[in-house]
């Protein structure tokens, strides 16, 4: 007997609404609307990268590797359909769609069944006319991502289906319809195998009926990681990355040779009171071939233990032979206290976010985990971090955060003084009071403790490129991409690394790709917009402003660009230059006018303005200050005597700004 493969799959379902009552009033009309769905259908699926299965009367049955990809292509088919439909004299008419993420089987001759056709079938007989609904499974892989809205429409008994489904409408922003990216074509060259120790813990699903609770499955999937991590034999690919596919849908095949690896982790966490239930299992990603998998039923104070045992038999499973000091690692309680260990968990996680509101939030939950449990290291090692970067995402005074930021760290180390991490934390910091020589010895400890951090390779070469030392910079940011092969932060730390080299055309190269993998990153704009103005290719600059402006117009108030363009248009370069300078002055709330003020008033001339200005940056200690000795836009300034006073204020000192250009 023939085993079944089961495989899983979004299945779309679509139907013409009315085609019953349609065939028997013009049989004529009925056969030319079903082939107008059969022509929209293979149109839409195929752009999406979906298979259509089949025809089945008026309907059509689909399958895809990506919910993404099949809830596009579903509401896309959808509007084709009614559009071609007006166009063509039939009327309004209009399909139902339903969609479904689930388990299929593929037939010898390539048709299709299982649970996940049979529930993708219901869904669209539930459906309104007009309609694209989809079931909790999609709407669970989707509902972060802020071009699709969802409108629950509460559990259905559906035929066949043994529990009631959630059952969602979605439709999409009107600004994500952008036109289909085309499809990259295959690389004719060979690319070069992964090394077989080498892995990526995907994000973990949370399958807690709280939502809310994802903050727990993401510490889990960051705490393996970081156990991972800390084995010098295995190459560990970073949070930043593993997080941009959470809720993806793509095969394990392609997750995997896009982050330069051989091995997949991936599972699921389910939290309800004080029990626990996690799934795990390592996928050879070449093969499909489970190498390890387990499930774990547990009382919530044995969350560590999981996770060891998660980690260990993951290393035993790629045969990664462990020193007695990394065993020992391994095996280490970082607290008791459950209840500080979920506040240490969502601290982490609004650690992750990257904005004033919260950081400030990670301060708290880091907080509350110390008061729980004040020989709590890695919570200590959090509130480092966290002051470490605040002062580049508020205006909180470097002095405070570093006083802060630097009582945390000597409180953590003091607890563990093997935590790498730490020392990271304590070079940004010493960075950011222009210590250089602290820092530069701070990140060297932090790599040679955490061999696997990316972001201490990354903020070691942002201090590089600072210092001028651009080779030795690009080193460091190239491992730290190795480790981190999409974080975009890591991308543009390259691309500035260039572009203060005046290496202008390769950092422009950076930030395209950087916005191919994601449009709206606006830094990625903002740092080609700086490096087509240093070619005076101002239109191209200010194309970019447009994007930031749309994307945050707290950054470039749209009323700006217009004076901006208007400049331009009348007195070219200066009249550019003279608008950004009197447009940030009349707007005192404007974001970054600290910094491109100084910038405007050295590219006019106007040399005694920039220096009051920059002597504004230097008295509040601001972390960004340090740009100036290396931005390319500052270099009508450097043969005036002041420059050297600037390099001394910021700890460089006359004869100790090595590499930075005076051109």
């Amino acid at each position: 007997m023939t085993q079944r493969t089961y495989r899983l799959a979004a299945v779309c379902f679509a139907d013409i609404a009315g085609y019953t009552e349609l065939s028997a009033r013009n049989e004529g009309e009925a056969v030319a609307v079903v082939e107008l769905l059969q022509e929209v259908a293979l149109r839409a699926v195929g752009e999406r990268g979906g298979r259509v299965v089949k025809f089945i009367g008026d309907a059509v049955l689909a399958e895809f590797t990506s919910t993404d990809d099949a809830v596009r292509s579903a509401i896309e088919m959808r509007d084709r359909f009614a559009a071609e439909a007006r166009t063509r004299g039939f009327g309004t008419r209009d399909v139902r769609v339903g969609v479904h993420l689930g388990d299929i089987v593929t037939a010898a001759d390539g048709d299709v069944y299982g649970d996940g056709i049979n529930v993708a079938a219901r869904i669209q007989g539930a459906a309104e006319p007009g309609h694209v609904w989809v079931s909790e499974d999609v709407w669970r892989q989707l509902r972060q991502r802020p071009e699709f809205q969802f409108e629950s429409r509460g559990e259905h008994a559906l035929k066949g289906v043994a529990t009631p489904v959630g059952l969602y409408g979605v439709r999409l922003e009107p600004s994500a319809r952008a036109a289909v990216p085309p499809r990259p074509a295959a690389k004719a060259e060979a690319k070069t195998a992964p090394h077989k120790q080498s892995v990526a813990v995907l994000p973990f699903a949370n399958m807690s009926a709280n939502a809310e609770n994802e903050y727990f499955s993401d510490g889990v999937t960051e705490e393996i990681l970081t156990l991972l991590a800390r084995i010098e034999g295995l190459k560990v690919i970073s949070r930043t990355s593993i997080m941009r596919y959470k809720g993806a849908d793509k095969p394990m095949r392609q997750i995997a040779e896009e982050l330069g690896v051989a091995s997949i982790v991936e599972g699921s966490v389910r939290q309800a009171g004080q029990r626990v239930r996690i799934t795990a299992q390592l996928i050879d990603a070449a093969t499909d071939e489970h190498l390890w998998a387990d499930r774990y039923d547990r009382d919530l104070e044995d969350i560590f233990a999981i996770q060891t045992d998660v980690a260990e038999r993951i290393v035993e499973a790629l045969r990664v032979r462990l020193t007695p000091k990394e065993q020992a690692r391994l095996v280490e309680r970082p607290t008791e206290n459950v209840e500080a260990y979920q506040s240490y968990l969502k601290g982490r996680h609004f650690l992750s976010r990257r904005t004033e509101a919260t950081l400030r939030q990670a301060i708290e939950w880091f907080r509350k985990a110390v008061a729980a449990d004040p020989g709590f290291a890695q919570a200590w090692a959090g509130l480092a971090d966290t002051f470490a970067v605040l002062p580049s995402y508020s205006p909180m005074p470097v002095p405070e955060a570093c006083a802060e930021g630097r009582s945390a760290a000597e409180r953590a180390l003091a607890l563990d003084p093997a935590l790498g991490e730490v020392h990271a934390a304590l070079g940004f910091l010493a960075q950011n009071e222009s210590n250089w020589e602290e820092a530069e010895r701070e990140f060297r400890c932090a790599l040679e403790l955490a061999p696997g951090y990316a972001t201490a390779y990354h903020w070691y070469g942002n201090f590089l490129s600072s210092r001028g030392r651009t080779e030795e910079a690009l080193a460091a940011l190239r491992r730290a991409l190795e480790l981190d092969p999409v974080s975009l932060p890591v991308h543009m730390a390259v691309g500035v690394a260039l572009h203060f080299d005046r290496r202008f055309d390769e950092a422009i190269d950076v930030c395209r790709k950087a916005i191919e993998m994601d449009p709206g990153y606006t830094n990625a704009h903002q740092n080609l917009a700086n490096s087509y103005l240093c070619q005076g290719r101002y239109e191209e600059a200010l194309t970019e402003w447009e994007i930031i402006s749309e994307l945050n117009p707290a950054r470039f108030p749209p009323e700006l660009l217009s004076e901006i363009r208007a400049g331009h248009a009348s007195d070219g370069e200066r009249g550019f230059w003279e608008a950004v300078l009197e447009g940030l002055r009349s707007r005192p709330k404007a974001l970054g006018r600290a910094y491109d003020m100084p910038q405007a008033c050295a590219q006019l001339g106007r040399i005694d303005e920039a220096f009051a200005l920059i002597d504004v940056l230097l008295v509040e200690r601001s972390a960004i200050a340090i740009q100036v000795p290396r931005d390319p836009l500052f270099d009508p300034i450097r043969t005036d005597p002041r420059y050297e006073k600037v390099l001394e204020r910021l700890g460089l000192g006359a004869d100790g700004s090595r590499g930075i250009s005076r051109r």
